[in-house]
């Protein structure tokens, strides 16, 4: 896990159905909320020049709202570590949504060039629900298949 900046608080989540039940994920996934809760950006994969000039004009103010899918109605998929739903999140010029896992490379790279470009905003307060997202076993599938 990067070193967050202190304008960013971090929410550890995890997504509260079994992600790969019903459609398949791809990971990572972003998404970006503006401080009224309304959708800015969504991404599957990752895109290394894209991801940062595309996340740098949406904080600069560079987007808008997509649809009109709201961040209260994304939350209602969401766990906290402990189990309990996760129903809001405090206050914040923008709320990400980032899908992650341990065995997950291009995760380990989105997350760090995430709180690159967030550390460049030093005076925007962003909430970061990093949800964890990778089914059960799938850990020790990855090794073996490395083995």
């Amino acid at each position: 896990m990067p070193s967050w900046p202190a304008n960013v608080r971090l929410i550890p989540a995890r997504l509260g159905v079994d992600p790969y039940a019903n459609f398949r994920l791809v990971l990572p996934q972003f998404r970006l909320y503006d401080a009224r809760g309304f959708r800015l950006a969504k991404s599957s994969g990752y895109e290394r020049s894209e991801f940062r000039l595309r996340l740098e004009a949406l904080l600069a103010g560079g987007g808008t709202a997509d649809g009109g899918r709201r961040l209260s109605n994304d939350l209602q998929r969401y766990e906290t570590p402990g189990g309990r739903r996760l129903r809001e999140v405090p206050p914040a010029d923008f709320t990400v949504i980032e899908y992650w896992a341990e065995w997950c490379q291009p995760c380990h790279v989105q997350t760090g060039e995430l709180a690159e470009v967030l550390a460049d905003h030093p005076k925007l307060s962003v909430n970061v629900v990093y949800v964890y997202a990778s089914p059960p076993g799938m850990m020790r599938k990855v090794r073996e298949a490395a083995e």
